[in-house]
């Protein structure tokens, strides 16, 4: 907006960008809308006008644009509202406001004009009716377009959980996803810290370690604690550690394996670590393992396996190796996540059909993904186009449409671009970290990267197919800005720490229809280079500064609802039909 002079623009509309600034906390959020309405009204011309449209309601948007001062004392408006649906507090508001020209020079405070023009009037009448215009037709002409009313009502309750509204959610839900016996229900063999651990014969009103009903938890009796109770009395004691299951050592990998993905990580962007958690660690993958199969059943995505202590232990754990990668006191980003795919024998479901990507990978199969130093020359070819304009078509038989929050990220992408990924040297600032807690194979789901030498984009930052490497095209197709013949699989045994440069195109494969093994599950998260002072961006996006190896012991019980949701949030464009989430479990 500082490129841009005094008055350069007679009308200035914004759809969401005031909503998105006031998602954070409240000091910070402040700050950053006073100086955006300050540009706002520098940039409007005399007389010119500012359409806003929100999800917030009149007087809210009134005490952002007034009351917080971020308006001068000559600043002069004049507003007309309309709401799209006035009893609907999840409905839209826009808003006319036009710039006067200055007041008096004795005026002391903003003034707000509540009388509106007939241009304003008329201009958002107009606004209304396009907009319910727009709606009608949208559903009435594509009933698939009702999956973003599904998305958003989900998205909705998920954000009061992030910001840990908890009595804004409706009722009965803060007294289910706040109760600790509710998901130590749901346990197999996993803890959380001041809880008990699971049992097959637990207290009256506990379900046995073998489940609990989909719509609910089990009840309080006079002998428990509330679950307000309890969630007070564990928040209580916020930087107690959780208790770590002696012994407890770091992970462990041999220096020549920790050598060669260095090496991999250098020359190709990513590597494949073999990783010896121990007796112990082992029996924590299984844990995790079961406890994500238990949450799926009950209706919950597998993401919420974060609530439970063993996989920060795991990441507690695995910190010195990254260290090896990403230097001392690396911190681990606030963004984690966890997939239990779906078996489609026996029948396809729609959570985890799509055409497997390379359909040319099982030419592959012989490929060691970690310790290969060459890749077989392919049979010549014609002239590549230049950078960039390499473009292939490929079939892709389902849409995301039917996604559910634990099927496989299906569409090769990046997860950020070069420049936000890597040091102006090419080293990384953060590593995207994948780490299968059962064997990933060719048949039951594993990643696919195109290396770094192979992708002509890598550090173009500029160029348009840069952050965008799939185009959509009709019926169901992709075309494709990467060469497809220089995919290589990572397949990689349960424990391994499978990792690449965040800009590296990537995605994750199904489960084949005609596997033995059991679906793939996985969890990942990104670890980055240490800083003093995170960027604004970084906390922007994940809304808390990384964590601190000693943050992962000490993580309160709400603090892990808000990250796993946080989470869910920023992944939905995946799954946008949150299949297999019981929406009724969060009052969505």
């Amino acid at each position: 907006m500082s490129l841009f002079r005094d008055g350069s623009f007679d009308v200035i509309i914004d759809k969401a960008c005031l909503d998105i600034l006031t998602c954070y906390p409240f000091d910070e959020c402040k700050a950053a809308v006073g100086s955006y309405m300050k540009e706002i009204f520098r940039l409007l011309s005399e007389c010119g006008s500012y359409l806003l449209s929100s999800g917030q309601r009149k007087h809210d948007i009134l005490g952002w644009l007034c009351l917080r001062g971020n308006l001068t004392p000559r600043s002069r408006l004049l507003l007309s509202w309309r709401e799209s649906a006035p009893n609907d507090k999840n409905g839209t508001t826009f808003l006319a406001a036009r710039k006067e020209a200055p007041a008096s020079e004795d005026l002391k405070r903003p003034a707000i004009l509540s009388q509106t023009t007939d241009q304003l009037a008329l201009t958002l009448d107009l606004v209304l009716k396009v907009v319910q215009d727009y709606k009608i037709n949208k559903l009435e002409n594509n009933p698939d377009n009702e999956l973003e009313l599904l998305m958003e009502s989900y998205k909705v309750e998920l954000r009061k959980i992030f910001r840990q509204q908890w009595g804004e959610l409706k009722p009965g839900v803060a007294e289910r996803i706040l109760s600790l016996d509710y998901w130590m229900g749901m346990s197999r063999g996993l803890t959380i810290s001041s809880a008990a651990p699971p049992t097959t014969e637990g207290p009256e009103g506990r379900h046995p370690a073998g489940g609990v009903p989909a719509g609910g938890g089990p009840q309080d009796t006079a002998q428990q604690q509330s679950p307000a109770q309890q969630s007070q009395e564990h928040e209580q004691s916020p930087a107690r550690p959780m208790p770590m299951p002696p012994p407890m050592p770091d992970a462990f990998a041999e220096s020549r394996d920790v050598g060669k993905s260095l090496k991999s990580l250098r020359d190709k962007g990513y590597f494949v670590l073999p990783v010896d958690w121990g007796e112990g660690g082992r029996a924590t993958m299984e844990g995790i393992l079961h406890t994500m199969e238990s949450l799926k059943e009950n209706g919950w995505p597998a993401a919420f396996v974060f609530l439970f202590d063993e996989p920060w232990h795991l990441l507690w754990r695995m910190q010195p190796l990254m260290e090896s990668f990403l230097g001392k006191d690396c911190s681990l980003e606030a963004s984690v996540y966890a997939w239990d795919l779906l078996s489609t024998r026996g029948g396809v479901s729609p959570e985890s059909t799509s055409t497997e990507l390379p359909p040319a990978a099982e030419d592959a199969r012989a490929d060691d993904a970690h310790s290969a130093s060459h890749e077989s020359a392919p049979p010549p070819a014609p002239e590549q186009p230049s950078a960039g304009e390499f473009l292939e078509t490929i079939s892709y038989m389902s849409s995301n449409k039917h996604q559910g929050p634990t099927a496989n990220f299906r569409v090769p992408h990046r997860d950020y671009n070069a420049k936000d990924a890597n040091n102006p040297d090419g080293s990384p600032k953060l590593l995207t970290i994948w780490i299968p807690i059962c064997d990933a194979t060719l048949d039951n789901g594993c990643m696919y990267i195109l290396p770094k030498q192979a992708d002509d984009l890598f550090d173009a930052d500029e160029h348009p197919n840069h952050l965008y490497c799939v185009s959509p095209l009709e019926q169901g197709a992709l075309q494709l800005s990467f060469p497809l013949d220089k995919v290589r699989p990572l397949p990689a045994a349960a424990g391994s720490i499978v990792a690449w440069q965040g800009n590296s195109i990537h995605w994750g494969s199904s489960c084949s229809n005609d596997c033995e093994d059991r679906p793939r599950a996985s969890i990942a998260m990104t670890w980055r280079v240490f800083e003093e002072t995170p960027s604004k961006k970084e906390v922007e996006i994940c809304a808390r500064a990384p964590f601190r190896r000693h943050e992962l012991l000490s993580l309160p019980f709400k603090a892990r609802l808000s990250v796993i949701a946080k989470s869910l949030i920023m992944y939905c464009h995946w799954f946008p039909s949150f299949a297999g989430f019981d929406k009724s479990l969060i009052g969505a």
